[in-house]
């Protein structure tokens, strides 16, 4: 159970990263299109490392149940996805 715990508090931070990212984003509004890109592409390999450096830390120090670790990272994944497009049709 707690490999499972992880794997979603995984994916919360992920989403975490991407709401701070988007605010960010939201209050710096630029016109200039490089800018806007490297943003993108910076708020990308953030989010990437940082999940990569998360489960990478459940593999090799915690090394027990990694299928449900990951089980609990795409539910995670999903639920965010889920909601995210839930309050975008309401919105």
């Amino acid at each position: 159970m707690p490999a499972v715990l992880y794997g979603g508090a995984v994916a919360v931070v992920n989403l975490a990263l991407l709401g701070w990212r988007w605010q960010a984003g939201a209050k710096d509004y630029h016109c200039d299109i490089q800018r806007h890109l490297r943003v993108f592409y910076r708020s990308s390999l953030e989010r990437f490392f940082v999940v990569g450096i998360l489960l990478a830390f459940w593999f090799t120090l915690v090394k027990s149940e990694p299928i449900a670790m990951l089980t609990g990272f795409m539910i995670g994944q999903f639920a965010g996805m889920t909601a995210s497009a839930a309050l975008h049709k309401r919105t």
